[in-house]
């Protein structure tokens, strides 16, 4: 009963996202956009995904012992976010951090992988 409850609220949330953004100035609207680091056609896209889409990548940082290395380039954090969001792997992505977190078999399908490895190395 929870999830159902979790999902309808995500689901709302998202609808929401996506109407206050087609009641925006589209000038004002790709300026928002700009200040994101997106074109006003992502930032749509990425408002009508699920609130909180790129959570599993803050798990996967602290897994890795990386969130200080994301966070302090704020445009490669945010990039990584956005690839995150879009990414067609949470199910598997979840399942994997939940259950064996030490296993790199994340590394076969993450779209983050490279610049995950690139922090590593830093």
């Amino acid at each position: 009963m929870i999830a159902l409850r979790q999902y309808m609220h995500d689901w709302i949330a998202a609808l929401r996202n996506a109407v206050e953004l087609d009641r925006i100035d589209p000038h004002e609207l790709d300026r928002l956009a700009a200040d994101a680091g997106v074109s006003a056609a992502e930032l749509r896209s990425l408002s009508a995904a699920w609130p909180n889409s790129a959570a599993l990548l803050d798990r996967r940082l602290a897994q890795l012992g990386l969130t200080e290395a994301a966070h302090a380039d704020r445009a490669v954090y945010r990039d990584m976010q956005r690839v995150c969001s879009r990414c067609r792997a949470k199910g598997r992505c979840e399942y994997d951090i939940d259950t064996d977190p030490g296993n790199a078999i994340w590394e076969h399908y993450c779209p983050n992988v490279g610049t995950l490895r690139g922090l590593t190395r830093n």
